[in-house]
């Protein structure tokens, strides 16, 4: 599935052995989102969810970035549950 090329570093938190993309996708599907945690860009956080067409294939996905200083870890979490709760809603909405 990841390919055989070696997964690519932008920062020193990118995350470039496929064990620990594992392990990050599993936490992603458990919670309802994914996180890029300054992976891609210093001091950059994103959190996005799937929306899903009526067979529940992922047809797009909603998103946010903000700064990791307006961000926090601490926020993560919750805010990431308001991105899953609106790719929910876009979802139900494309099944109307």
């Amino acid at each position: 599935i990841f390919g055989s090329e070696p997964l690519q570093a932008y920062t020193q938190r990118t995350i470039t052995s496929v064990e620990q993309l594992a392990q990050v996708l599993a936490k992603a599907k458990s919670d309802g989102f994914a996180v890029d945690d300054a992976e891609f860009q210093e001091e950059v956080r994103c959190l996005a969810a799937p929306i899903r067409d009526h067979n529940g294939v992922i047809i797009a996905a909603v998103g946010i970035s903000a700064p990791a200083t307006r961000l926090s870890r601490e926020r993560q979490f919750t805010t990431g549950q308001k991105v899953s709760a609106a790719a929910k809603e876009i979802t139900a909405l494309l099944h109307t």
